[in-house]
């Protein structure tokens, strides 16, 4: 069974479990799932062998069987059965760490082809889109805090990206306790940089639409204090 080190850069919500995103040692990404179909890995089997749970700049390695590339997330690979094993965690202020993160930063000119928030489901099929999963650095964003119908705290971001400003969902696991608390509808102004990882989420109609869109969603954040 083959296993495969990972700096993990998202942990996230997806439906009922969790959306795990990280960049192997060669800088290219990794997104691991349960099912050939891409469905999220459950929660339990995030819990590494130190008995945590998997958080953003935790080197991790992990029994995979194959790779499964997806229409809209060419990164994907399925888990094999066995335990994630912890190896180390990182600071992003380390010198390796920075160095690293720097290598694999995102160079297009926006995210994922264009200024939008979402990609449309017909032109990815059409034209195909050989990345869902890039990581960006932002500086001074802003957080919004959006709770859903059952009051769980649910958060937007807008930020700049190059020549283009963004307003993104934020699916990060407790990222309420990454900032200072806010009420919900008000806002949280940041005053210094981030490392976002934006990936690409699965295929959605909205209610006020007839076709099918891939929202771009914030799946992981780290602040660099």
């Amino acid at each position: 069974m083959p296993k495969v080190k990972m700096l993990c850069m998202a942990n996230s919500r997806k439906l009922k479990g969790r959306c795990i995103a990280g960049l192997l040692p060669n800088g290219s990404w990794i997104r691991p799932v349960s099912t050939p179909s891409g469905e999220a890995i459950d929660k339990s089997q995030t819990i590494l062998d130190n008995e945590r749970a998997i958080q953003p700049l935790d080197v991790v390695k992990i029994p995979i069987e194959r790779a499964i590339s997806r229409y809209h997330q060419q990164e994907n690979q399925l888990i094999a059965d066995g335990p994630w094993r912890f190896l180390s965690e990182h600071n992003v202020t380390d010198e390796c760490t920075a160095s690293f993160l720097l290598k694999c930063i995102y160079d297009k000119d926006a995210l994922f082809g264009d200024p939008y928030k979402d990609v449309s489901w017909e032109d990815i099929k059409d034209n195909g889109i050989d990345h869902s999963l890039a990581l960006m650095r932002t500086a001074d964003p802003i957080f919004k805090r959006v709770d859903n119908r059952y009051g769980q705290p649910r958060f937007l971001s807008n930020f700049y990206y190059k020549d283009y400003g963004y307003r993104l969902p934020i699916t990060i696991v407790g990222f309420e306790r990454q900032i200072p608390p806010i009420e919900i509808g008000r806002i949280y102004k940041s005053k210094s940089n981030w490392w976002f990882t934006i990936s690409l989420g699965e295929p959605f109609t909205p209610y006020f639409k007839r076709e099918k869109y891939c929202y771009k969603l914030i799946a992981g954040a780290v602040e660099i204090l």
